[in-house]
């Protein structure tokens, strides 16, 4: 093999050996996005909801009760803005995860075929390393092609994941809308209290 082959042979490696490893750090990276926005949600609805309980026990004015309502307002909106951002920073990294694939497809275009002589391997059918899938993902032109139609595809991380952000946006929205009606019920029935 030639001094410059084996160079580039090398440096290939090292570049795909970088590739799986920024594959998997942006793959977990991903998941704690989706890990800190279910925590943060779920803390902010039980705070919210203890705290709507709680206001409602106390023995006090109308007036001042609807407004320690009105500022758990806060919460449900702090919770949607969470949700937001933690969406964001879940498709970027998704967004990595993918272009890392390319990268990985690419230097395997590059790479020789295996030449594994045995009969006792794995896949026998299969003479490649690249998954028939990757082939057939080939096609695409350009890095951005592939990761927006990977975004898109319904069996990929992204596509299934993606849903729990817009479950949780719909429970910021819920209770938004519960403390909303909550503070509208207070002031009303302590206004019919006072007879107005």
């Amino acid at each position: 093999m030639p001094k410059e082959e084996t160079e580039r042979s090398i440096k290939l490696s090292d570049l795909y050996v970088k590739a799986q490893d920024d594959l998997k750090f942006n793959g977990d990276k991903a998941w704690e996005s989706i890990k800190l926005c279910i925590t943060l949600s779920s803390t902010l609805i039980t705070v919210t909801l203890g705290l709507l309980g709680a206001i409602n026990y106390l023995s006090i004015n109308f007036f001042i009760k609807a407004l320690l309502i009105g500022v758990l307002i806060i919460f449900p909106i702090m919770m949607k803005r969470i949700v937001n951002v933690s969406a964001k920073n879940f498709e970027r990294e998704c967004r990595r995860m993918y272009e890392n694939m390319t990268i990985l497809m690419k230097i395997e275009d590059e790479l020789p075929e295996r030449k594994d002589l045995s009969d006792s391997r794995n896949f026998k059918e299969e003479t490649t390393y690249i998954p028939p899938e990757w082939k057939e993902n080939n096609l695409f032109p350009t890095t951005d092609a592939y990761v927006k139609a990977t975004m898109q595809r319904k069996d990929r991380f992204y596509s299934n994941m993606r849903p729990i952000f817009s479950i949780l946006r719909v429970f910021s929205n819920v209770l938004l809308s519960i403390t909303c009606v909550i503070v509208i019920i207070v002031i009303t029935q302590g206004l019919c209290s006072l007879g107005i």
